[in-house]
């Protein structure tokens, strides 16, 4: 099975919106979360074409508003459970990597520039257990909404978002008392345009680092074959 390379853009800053928004909090009856969640399956290939998927790789780049530095990173995933990422600091090198092997999660900081060192570098390490690990498992998995789905996990439309002639429906998933999680979803290509976690604790990691909310914005999709991937920003 071919792997498939898409590069998304997490956002660290608050988006500023120059068209004013609409928020329509009467939702219509025949309108719900759970279709607008298999009408953007069916988009990106569908859930049969999708699990023939058995590896896959992300590339990805951060960027913090107004700080000078530039963070990118990779993260593979290999059918059924094992997952490793990096994260690397423009001028630094590696700073945190992630392996899982389907039964450990070890996350450890890097002190040193040498991406050989990344199997037996310098680093603070710290193994996942217990509530922790299993808030994390949550990351394993390439096609998170889809396994949420498999998950019988409760998608909620609670507000449509008006733009001119465009629409975006906020859904809010099913989670815990940790964090708040809401998908927004483009009306007319039912493709998946941004994602908001919000944490109720401080000592929570989201993907892998310290924060409060993260916005994640999902851009320029490309067809690859009979999948929907995002190529860019």
């Amino acid at each position: 099975m071919k792997k498939y390379i898409y590069i998304l853009y997490i956002i660290l800053c608050q988006i500023s919106i120059s068209q004013e928004i609409e928020i329509i909090t009467k939702i219509p009856t025949n309108l719900t979360g759970e279709k607008i969640v298999n009408n953007y399956l069916n988009k990106i290939g569908g859930v049969k074409n999708i699990d023939k998927i058995k590896t896959i790789k992300k590339i990805f780049k951060i960027e913090h508003n107004g700080v000078p530095f530039n963070m990118k990173g990779e993260v593979s995933y290999k059918v059924p459970n094992l997952y490793s990422s990096i994260l690397e600091m423009d001028q630094v090198g590696l700073i945190q990597s992630t392996k899982y092997d389907g039964k450990n999660c070890i996350i450890k900081k890097h002190s040193s520039k040498d991406l050989s060192q990344y199997d037996n570098g310098n680093g603070e390490e710290k193994i996942l257990k217990g509530k922790l690990l299993e808030e994390k498992k949550k990351d394993f998995f390439p096609f998170p909404i889809l396994q949420q789905k498999k998950n019988n996990t409760q998608f909620t439309i609670i507000e449509i978002h008006q733009s001119g002639n465009n629409q975006t429906y906020k859904i809010q998933v099913e989670n815990n008392d940790t964090q708040k999680v809401f998908l927004f979803f483009d009306e007319k290509s039912d493709l998946l345009v941004k994602k908001i976690i919000s944490n109720n604790q401080q000592d929570v990691l989201i993907d892998e680092t310290p924060s409060i909310v993260r916005t994640t914005e999902y851009q320029n999709y490309r067809t690859l074959t009979e999948y929907y991937f995002l190529l860019g920003n």
